[in-house]
């Protein structure tokens, strides 16, 4: 049986003001860096070989953890656009854990800013300055670059036998988790998420506003046993709302005109379940989907396998994240496939011991197939497809095969949503058919 556990313990941080004016936000990739606060020869720096994994090259424990951690930020970086750089300030260090039940993870905004163009309302930190354009700390008297978003993660996962017992952490990298692990891209790709911005600052146990001020996100949050919004509610209204399970509601436009995605947890109206449990949880209760939502959302309170991110995407541009242009658009070119009523966004990259670059496409595919070369356009290395596979698994399908032994990343985006699936084979092994019929839980 997997055990029951929480996902993360979120902390939320102190708080500045800052007078600023809004600038236009700049649609480029947001660039997510770690600052890595493990001291030598632990976490990220824990120097015990290990031997590689799927789309995971490193030889020890330590870098492993580095790269999965890198992936996920990047993914987060081709999601969100910012002109200013986000820094991630993380480590791996023990947390609460027993036998069957443990916090996996914990993460927040360094802190929040409101004031000038940013309105009277609260902002974290790395949402601030992507609207600002500019990195608001020196104005706070912090150094350039101050890290905008915490994270910690459980090493003794890893470490202690009697930590999730019979469980570990799995370190690679477009690859589902085996049996009897814990995905910690997953778990990772969902505490930055709450640095962005996924949680609310209202106290939880009174209702009230920190500071009596509104935050970005709990202005998308509705009673719909009242049809109030929170902004509105007194502090005993929200308080009573923080309780009122199933009745919690996400109102954001964006969510909203996503949620046709989700078969359970959303009302008729289009407005998505959050989770409200009574008594209430610390780290978990308002600041995630509820636990009705199906499929399951990775932004859910507890891990699942097979989570996908369906509407919290877009839920952050609800809460004022400009997304990358890329979501919602595939455009066909030499090294870009778009397959399935142009829904599929399939690319491709290979490398060697001294070379690297894009798959090729070759002309003359399918709506739902296609082939790429490496090397020589008369030797084709990949065939490819996307194919609707809702009315059999209730998920789009990927399948591949590659006659190659070379390194290759395949990753395959739903243009309608920003889901993301990526498959990776190392150097040097010939690889496997890929017949992946659970791989977007995006229907119809």
């Amino acid at each position: 049986m997997r055990p029951s556990y929480p996902r993360c313990g979120f902390v939320t941080s102190i708080v500045f003001v800052a007078a600023i004016g809004l600038l236009p936000m700049a649609v480029s990739a947001a660039t997510l860096t770690i600052v890595n606060d493990n001291a030598p020869g632990v976490g990220f720096n824990d120097p015990t070989p290990v031997s590689p994994v799927a789309g995971n090259p490193g030889t020890t424990l330590g870098q492993q953890r580095l790269n999965v951690f890198q992936a996920a930020l990047d993914t987060w970086g081709n999601t969100v656009a910012s002109a200013v750089e986000i820094p991630v300030i993380a480590e791996f260090s023990p947390l609460n854990c027993g036998a069957t039940s443990g916090v996996l993870g914990a993460a927040g905004p360094d802190r929040y800013i409101r004031g000038g163009g940013l309105g009277p309302v609260w902002h974290p930190f790395a949402l601030a300055n992507a609207r600002e354009g500019i990195d608001i700390g020196p104005l706070l008297g912090l150094p350039a670059n101050s890290p905008n978003i915490f994270a910690v993660f459980n090493s003794a996962v890893d470490d202690d036998p009697g930590c999730l017992t019979g469980f570990s952490w799995w370190y690679g990298i477009g690859s589902p988790a085996p049996a009897n692990t814990f995905d910690l891209f997953g778990a990772i790709f969902h505490e930055v998420a709450h640095g962005l911005g996924f949680a609310t600052i209202v106290d939880r146990a009174t209702g009230a506003k920190f500071d009596n001020t509104d935050d970005v996100y709990m202005r998308n949050l509705e009673d719909h046993n009242t049809g109030e919004l929170w902004p509105n509610m007194t502090d005993g209204e929200r308080a009573a709302s923080i309780l009122d399970t199933g009745d919690l509601h996400w109102v954001g436009p964006s969510a909203v005109a996503q949620s046709g995605v989700l078969s359970n947890g959303v009302h008729p109206t289009g407005h998505i379940q959050m989770y409200a449990p009574d008594p209430s949880e610390a780290g978990s209760s308002t600041s995630h989907w509820d636990t009705a939502l199906l499929p399951d959302e990775v932004m859910e309170p507890f891990a699942e396998p097979n989570a996908q991110n369906l509407v919290t995407t877009n839920l952050m541009q609800d809460i004022g994240w400009e997304l990358m242009p890329s979501v919602g658009t595939c455009v066909p070119d030499n090294t870009t496939l778009c397959l399935n009523n142009d829904r599929f966004k399939v690319q491709v990259a290979w490398a060697t011991a001294t070379d690297s670059g894009p798959g090729v496409v070759v002309p003359g595919g399918t709506d739902d197939s296609s082939n790429l070369y490496f090397f020589d356009a008369n030797n084709w290395e990949m065939l490819i497809k996307v194919l609707n596979g809702c009315a059999f698994t209730n998920h789009y399908w990927v399948f591949f095969a590659a006659t190659t032994d070379v390194e290759f990343t395949v990753t395959v985006t739903d243009t309608q949503n920003g889901a993301v699936e990526t498959y990776f084979n190392p150097l040097g092994q010939p690889a496997n058919a890929v017949t992946d019929t659970f791989a977007f839980a995006t229907c119809p």
